[in-house]
């Protein structure tokens, strides 16, 4: 029989009797609270909100033992709220009394420590206009992953915790592991980091060199430091993937900014016979790059249970030279290559399995290849049945059109064919670059 090695507290063992206090132990410290599903906010008059179905999961507000459940509403609940208390919050205040243990759903001032934000009220003068959710709690399930911690016995170097991003053009499983010695300043202070270099490796900086990395935690550092603890270490993971890999051939960083940028490149142009001599010189000519890149990742989800086809909005241009957007779709002028790539992650919000789509649409202008069910630019794939399971839908291919065209990228979430399935978009991100006819092939 094994021992009880490091005094354990195991939740919990076989033949123990149960009680609501040791259940819900199961899961404190382990599955991040906040809202998982559903929990969305409509107006019905300026002083009463309606909260739509959600599941979530709460703490107590006892300090000291705190406990955590999973919190389900099959039915809409109305809420009070005004200009004072603008919040409106999930709170599970335990009582120990049977029958008696319910969560409530708040309009507060200010929610406390343990609240559960479903989202804020939006007024002007006392006319309730609309809802914010940037301070919304939802749970960040990829917390683990590539975390940046410090050692068990603190010191100048730190752990990252396993994970997996891309870099390059691959994949990399990136193992648990200790960084390279993080190195105190001679004098005064200043800020390292960790960041994942494109090869996939583990690096670590000593000063403010790391523009344009995957960067996964700053870290503060005085003068004499002999350890890193946690009051160190900023988490700036950005959870993305830059959308291209930059080889110094066609893609580069800039060395100030670290943004991608294409290479400015020369060729000698060949003129045909008909030409003039002074013409048939070779002529160094150099192409200043004309593209966009834009993405949108935000709390502020979209095309939340749509069963038709609805533009998504794109909150940052990343970069952009000569293509013109106006809410949020992008003009293409005629005649001319663009090479386009698309990426959209959803996220279902429901027990179900939603068929999730994504394409590219006319606006305006050339249709020829804009087919009914668009099957050029069309992907699609089913989500899983876990709530908060994640799947990208992404296109690249070539649009030539023979006028100016307008276009805009579109998602639908939830199923034609069955109405209980549905999910929601995270994040969109498109590139587009502009090309002469004929550089497509």
């Amino acid at each position: 029989m094994p021992a009880d090695s490091g005094v354990q507290q195991v939740t919990i063992k076989f033949y123990d009797a149960v009680d609501s206090l040791e259940s819900n132990e199961r899961f404190r410290d382990i599955r991040p609270t906040g809202v998982y599903a559903g929990g969305y906010l409509s107006k019905i008059n300026d002083t009463t909100v309606r909260i739509t179905p959600f599941v979530a999961e709460v703490q107590s507000k006892i300090t000291t033992p705190y406990y955590q459940v999973k919190i389900e509403t099959t039915a809409t609940v109305d809420v009070t709220v005004g200009t004072s208390t603008p919040y409106v919050v999930i709170r599970w205040s335990y009582t120990g009394v049977a029958n008696d243990d319910y969560a409530e759903m708040l309009g507060v001032a200010s929610p406390d420590t343990r609240d559960v934000i479903i989202g804020e009220c939006v007024f002007s003068g006392s006319t309730l206009t609309g809802f914010d959710y940037v301070e919304r709690h939802t749970p960040l399930v990829m917390n683990l992953v590539c975390r940046v911690e410090p050692e068990e016995t603190p010191s100048m170097y730190v752990r990252v915790r396993a994970g997996m991003v891309h870099a390059g053009d691959s994949a990399v499983i990136v193992a648990d592991q200790l960084t390279s010695v993080l190195v105190a300043p001679g004098s005064g202070s200043k800020t390292g980091a960790v960041y994942i270099d494109d090869t996939g490796a583990i690096q670590v900086s000593s000063d403010f060199t790391w523009a344009g990395q995957l960067v996964l935690a700053e870290i503060a550092l005085i003068q004499s430091q002999t350890q890193i603890t946690a009051a160190d270490i900023t988490d700036v993971r950005a959870f993305l993937t830059p959308s291209a890999i930059p080889d110094d051939t066609t893609i580069r960083r800039d060395v100030t900014t670290g943004l991608l940028e294409t290479v400015p490149h020369t060729h000698s142009q060949l003129h045909d016979e008909s030409h003039t001599h002074a013409q048939l010189h070779n002529e160094e000519h150099t192409h200043s790059p004309t593209f966009k890149i834009l993405w949108t990742y935000n709390p502020n989800v979209q095309c939340v249970e749509q069963s038709v086809w609805t533009k998504l909005a794109f909150s940052t241009v990343s970069k952009n030279t000569g293509i013109a957007m106006s809410n949020s779709q992008i003009t293409l002028l005629a005649n001319k290559a663009y090479n386009i790539t698309y990426v959209a992650q959803f996220e279902s919000t429901d027990s179900k399995s939603p068929r999730t789509r994504a394409r590219l649409k006319v606006v305006s202008g050339d249709t020829s290849w804009d087919l009914e069910e668009n099957t050029y630019t069309l992907a699609e794939c089913g989500l899983g049945t876990l709530y908060g399971e994640d799947v990208c839908l992404t296109w690249s291919g070539w649009i030539i059109p023979n006028q100016n065209t307008v276009i805009k990228l579109e998602a639908m979430t939830r199923d034609e064919d069955d109405m209980d399935n549905w999910g929601q978009c995270r994040y969109c991100h498109i590139n587009v670059y502009q090309s002469e006819v004929g550089a497509a092939s």
